[in-house]
């Protein structure tokens, strides 16, 4: 029930070391829709003077929070970190991941069944208890703005994409794909929205 964006700031890239090396200040966006969570990552990184991550000893300079109230049933969101919308199929006996584009009809139907998920699971709810608005919808707002990216976790491929969205649908699902991001993967940095 969380998602974090990727360390933003100035960086050069050693491809020869495959190193990146910042440059003054970085941010680190972290997005749950448990507060609980919130608050004990701040609270691990307001008590000590300093971390380490990857070796490398940081300090925290300041911690920004905001809980931000969804109130409407569509709102426009920039992604920080790509979304990712896939399946897993069997294809000749063997397993094949699918990965949908925002173009794709699955690609808003499987976002909102894993929203439902994440509120059921959250809530502690069964199927059933609970009914949400049929329509939802997420599509790209500026279709030529929008990116697709590659990257690789743990040796698997990953497509995700960066961009633009209109989402529309009941509001209870656009809050907790807010907080805890949209998409699959949310735990491993995928799909961290922040509102336009």
């Amino acid at each position: 029930m969380f998602t974090f964006s990727k360390l933003n700031g100035k960086f050069s890239v050693d491809n020869s070391e495959k190193t990146i090396e910042f440059f003054d200040n970085v941010s680190l966006t972290i997005s749950s829709h448990d507060e609980t969570l919130i608050r004990y990552c701040a609270d691990s990184l307001l008590f000590k003077d300093e971390f380490e991550l990857l070796n490398q000893k940081i300090t925290v300079e300041k911690i920004e929070y905001e809980n931000q109230v969804i109130n409407n049933d569509k709102i426009y969101v920039k992604t920080l970190s790509p979304i990712t919308v896939y399946s897993t199929v069997t294809l000749n006996s063997s397993k094949k991941t699918v990965y949908y584009t925002p173009t794709d009809e699955q690609f808003s139907k499987l976002i909102k069944d894993n929203l439902i998920k994440k509120y059921l699971a959250f809530y502690n709810f069964n199927e059933g208890d609970i009914s949400f608005d049929d329509f939802f919808i997420i599509k790209e707002k500026y279709r030529s703005k929008s990116k697709m990216i590659i990257t690789y976790y743990k040796s698997f491929l990953i497509k995700a994409w960066h961009g633009i969205f209109e989402i529309q649908g009941d509001q209870r699902l656009l809050k907790i794909g807010y907080d805890a991001g949209l998409g699959a993967k949310n735990s491993q940095g995928f799909g961290l929205i922040e509102l336009m």
